[in-house]
């Protein structure tokens, strides 16, 4: 089995115009498929979601995986036209906080139309940390709790042998905060990891408790739990090209018996 990591979306907090930007412009959104199936698992609903609906030609198979309902990982559902198709089947399955935070986002006064309302077969599921889902196409993903400003899921999948683990906000621990032992259970020995890495250290002086994380912390992470290869992932939207490409350089140094890259818009990683 080949395993094709599509990155859709690899920009934090906001998209971005303008540029270049060579790194991507569009907020967080990730599809893993085997290489010769038309079956996806999608991770985050940023506006990167789209360029995942220019690539289809027809219905859509795909279960989405929501890590949290920021709007920079959830503004691309509403326009996820291949969900109105008919012959489309799509499960959505997103953190359970109470309530039907998804009903409630898009629908009037946010939003007019609801994405639940398409002419697909739609699932929406509301799951604990801890959850286990057999994917649609053929993977297992496992759902943990990663610290954040507000409850997010990070995903471990796994495809026979192959592990990918998928982390886009995570809290660097600072002052007395400690990582969570789950965390790093869940990433502990992956063959991928996609990690947040917003953030320098002189971001982190004063946004510290802003929910992300630092390019060295990532890597510490990555290296401590023995992960294979580490891509830094929610790129700051006002970070250039040249200062992410400095960063990479910068750890690459650092951490030489880990392989790094920062995650580029458009890019396909084969496992």
């Amino acid at each position: 089995m080949v395993l094709e990591i599509n990155f859709f979306g690899t920009r934090g907090s906001r998209p971005v115009s303008g540029g270049p930007f060579d790194y991507g412009r569009d907020t967080s959104c990730v599809g893993v498929r085997e290489s010769t199936s038309s079956k996806w698992t999608i991770l985050d609903l940023g506006s990167g979601l789209n360029n995942f609906a220019e690539s289809l030609d027809g219905p859509v198979e795909a279960d989405l995986l929501l890590s949290h309902y920021h709007f920079d990982h959830l503004q691309g559902l509403p326009f996820f036209y291949p969900m109105d198709r008919v012959g489309s089947k799509v499960r959505l399955f997103a953190p359970n906080i109470g309530g039907d935070p998804l009903g409630q986002l898009f629908s009037p006064p946010f939003f007019p139309v609801s994405p639940f309302a398409f002419r697909g077969e739609i699932s929406k599921n509301y799951i604990e940390t801890g959850a286990t889902i057999e994917l649609i196409n053929g993977g297992i993903a496992e759902a943990f709790e990663v610290a954040h400003t507000d409850t997010e899921y990070g995903y471990r999948l796994s495809f026979g042998e192959v592990t990918i683990c998928y982390v886009p906000d995570h809290q660097e621990p600072y002052g007395e905060m400690k990582l969570r032992e789950d965390v790093f259970e869940m990433v502990k020995g992956c063959d991928l990891l996609i990690h947040d890495a917003q953030y320098n250290a002189i971001d982190f002086q004063s946004k510290a408790h802003w929910g992300h994380s630092t390019y060295d912390f990532a890597a510490s992470l990555a290296e401590l739990a023995e992960v294979k290869k580490l891509v830094l992932f929610h790129h700051d939207p006002s970070r250039s090209d040249d200062e992410i490409s400095r960063e990479v350089k910068s750890l690459k140094e650092t951490h030489p018996k880990l392989e790094i890259c920062a995650a580029h818009q458009g890019e396909i990683l084969y496992i």
